[in-house]
């Protein structure tokens, strides 16, 4: 199934290891799942693919 557009790069941060901790807190990530897109949260908790989809093609140039 395909959640997003195939050009969209995307990275998930696991916060279990340290480098994950110190982007969480670099971000002021609080809780997860989080969005951020270019280094600003955007989305915060469970959001449907619409949601999502609304703000990554909000911030397309």
């Amino acid at each position: 199934m395909e959640i997003l557009p195939k050009n969209l790069k995307f990275k998930e941060i696991n916060i279990s290891y340290p480098e994950g901790k110190q982007r969480a807190s670099e971000l002021n990530i609080m809780s997860v799942p989080t969005v951020a897109i270019d280094g600003e949260v955007v989305l915060v908790g469970r959001v449907s693919r619409e949601e999502l989809l609304r703000e990554i093609g909000s911030r397309e140039s």
